[in-house]
Formats: C-alpha cells, structure tokens, sequence
C-alpha cells in the first residue's frame, strides 16, 4: 500500500526522467524497500554492501565534522597526522559495525513512521 506522500513523489520522480533523464539515457528509480514508487517498469536494483558502507560513514562524519569543528577552532595546535589516524581509527569500527550486523543477521531499521524499509534513489543508465 502506498502512503498519501509517496503518488505525489513517485509523479515527481516520473516527471524528472521524462524532461531530464530520459533524454540523457538515464532513469531515476524511487523506491521503498523492494517496492518501486516511480511509474516506471522494471526491477528495484538490488543494495551494494559497499556503497551501504561508504554511506554509514559519510552519515557518522557528518555529525561528527559538526562537533570536531567547534573543538578544533579552540586549539590551534593541529595535528595531520592525528586526523589520519583518527580516520583510520573510524573506517576500522565502520568495518567491524558492519561484521557484526552480518553476523547477528540485520536488525531493521526504523525512521521516524516505524517503518522497516528505507526510501531509496537510483540512478541507472539504460
């Protein structure tokens, strides 16, 4: 079932690929979960580990570049060197995070609704 919300979105994405996209080859996807919103035919590309990955660490720098920010401009001793290896420090825990959600098997996550599925975009050529 679809939510009020997502026809006028799904209309939205349609309107892009025709004006935008399409004529450049390219299709924009919405989806949620498994679910296709746009009109569009075809299957719901499936998720990449790696780029699931990449995002989880894109979300935590951004909150994180937040606070080092105001932290940083206190002290003007700073290190290169310690941010390498505070970056390395943060891409080992985004690893181990994401083995240990393999192992225990992933738990859903849920937004702001209580739902277990996520609004995706895609890009695809064709």
């Amino acid at each position: 079932m679809k939510s009020k919300k997502s026809k006028p979105a799904g209309e939205l994405v349609d309107n892009w690929n025709y004006y935008f996209f399409h004529p450049r080859q390219l299709e924009i996807i919405l989806a949620k979960g498994p679910d296709r919103l746009d009109s569009g035919e075809g299957p719901v590309p499936a998720l990449d580990p790696q780029i699931e990955r990449m995002a989880l660490r894109l979300t935590r720098t951004s909150s994180r570049s937040s606070s080092s920010s105001s932290s940083s401009s206190r002290s003007n001793s700073h290190s290169p060197h310690r941010d390498k290896n505070k970056g390395r420090e943060r891409d080992a825990e985004d690893t181990e995070r994401v083995r240990d959600k393999r192992r225990r098997g992933k738990k859903p996550e849920r937004g702001r609704s209580g739902d277990t599925k996520q609004y995706r975009l895609f890009v695809v050529g064709f």
